[in-house]
């Protein structure tokens, strides 16, 4: 397996994998770049993958986003995961770890896309309402 996509496995792991025990809502954040020959293809992975057996099992808030500005940032998409608890992160990290569904949402992945980074949040403190308009709408 090269290197690049070992890279890119161990980031997508990161979207369940284990944290330090915390109750509070959590978020993980993973920068990629996508040609835009490849963006449908993308997208379809994550309609594939979300409409699965696996995806059907997924309790967290899941965006497909373009990143549209950030000259210092050469990402053209953000996957963005948030749960309720990073114990359901967890739990769901180690739930989909060698499933069928998961390997082909890597496979199909893969070959379209650049891991360029990935970060996982957690909230100290917030200010204004709980759901965005903009990001609940669809």
């Amino acid at each position: 397996m090269n290197r690049s996509f070992s890279r890119f496995l161990i980031s997508i792991a990161l979207l369940g994998a284990p944290l330090v025990a915390a109750a509070g809502p959590g978020m993980s954040v993973l920068d990629i770049t996508v040609s835009p020959l490849n963006a449908a293809k993308v997208v379809a992975a994550f309609d594939k993958m979300m409409s699965s057996a696996l995806g059907e099992q997924f309790k967290g808030r899941l965006l497909l986003q373009a990143h549209v500005a950030d000259g210092d940032n050469p990402a053209t998409h953000l996957i963005s995961v948030g749960y309720a608890s990073i114990a359901e992160m967890e739990a769901y990290g180690d739930m989909v770890r060698n499933t069928e569904d998961w390997a082909k949402f890597m496979a199909a992945l893969a070959p379209v896309s650049k891991h360029l980074g990935a970060s996982i949040l957690r909230d100290i403190k917030a200010w204004g309402p709980a759901t965005v308009k903009s990001l609940s709408a669809q």
